[in-house]
């Protein structure tokens, strides 16, 4: 829940900034609907939920520190799954009809009081649970295509070294590269 109460205060003081540099207020049409929601969500939380939010990522940011002293690198998976169709990850039409009605009336707060968010984003963070926490923690991370699917689809591996440590990664990925090129795939032209 820290991570997406720090994206939905993000959102919300984007929102705002953009309004700001814009002159004018935003409007619905002015982002994606997924960010408008989020921003509205930002909205209902706390200065407090937000600082408390920021210690809990600060603290997971440390724990991860004591590993990188023993190791150069670890290796997850960059995706739980095989690559989805582009658009398989898209609401669907009900999720975006509530996702309207939510903007529309700007009902952050309303989402929040019914503790409808966290079950939202742990379907959510579930397709991303390898990325996020080096987003949280601000290690360097890369993917690389070092599979293939059985559809032919590059399958990713991410690599994660110790704060500024983007050189190692650098050597590790051309290293890779260099015993084992990287797939291409036919153009769509």
């Amino acid at each position: 829940m820290a991570f997406l109460t720090i994206i939905c205060g993000q959102a919300w003081n984007d929102m705002r900034e953009t309004a700001a540099l814009v002159g004018k207020k935003v409007s619905r049409g002015d982002f994606e609907l997924l960010t408008w929601v989020l921003g509205h969500l930002g909205k209902a939380f706390s200065a407090a939920d937000y600082a408390g939010a920021r210690r809990q990522l600060g603290y997971a940011a440390r724990q991860i520190g004591p590993f990188f002293q023993q190791y150069d690198v670890l290796v997850t998976p960059t995706l739980p799954l095989p690559p989805v169709m582009i658009g398989a990850l898209q609401p669907t039409e009900s999720e975006r009809r509530l996702l309207s009605a939510i903007g529309t009336l700007r009902a952050g707060k309303i989402l929040a009081s019914l503790n409808l968010v966290r079950p939202l984003a742990l379907a959510t963070f579930s397709y991303i649970r390898y990325l996020a926490p080096f987003n949280v923690t601000g290690q360097p991370a890369v993917s690389l295509p070092l599979h293939m699917s059985a559809d032919g689809l590059p399958v990713g591996s991410q690599l994660v070294a110790a704060h500024g440590r983007e050189d190692v990664l650098v050597r590790v990925a051309a290293q890779l590269e260099e015993a084992s090129p990287w797939p291409t795939l036919p153009s769509t032209r």
